[in-house]
């Protein structure tokens, strides 16, 4: 590019490569781990564990 007479020329190159960068990889790491962990959270936090056993005690009481 030019500006006004001067000969400045400004650009970057950009060469797309093909493939998986290894920023990319590390960012899908790290967001899949922060889904991991809420989730994990919502599970032990809301007692949906104490929840599902209670259900498993009954049931098992109902079939005897």
């Amino acid at each position: 590019m030019k500006y006004k007479g001067a000969n400045i020329k400004i650009g970057i190159e950009v060469k797309c490569k093909e493939g998986v960068t290894l920023v990319s990889l590390v960012l899908t790491i790290i967001v899949l781990l922060i889904l991991a962990g809420v989730g994990i959270y919502l599970v032990v936090n809301n007692g949906l564990l104490d929840k599902a056993q209670n259900a498993t005690k009954e049931n098992r009481k109902k079939q005897l």
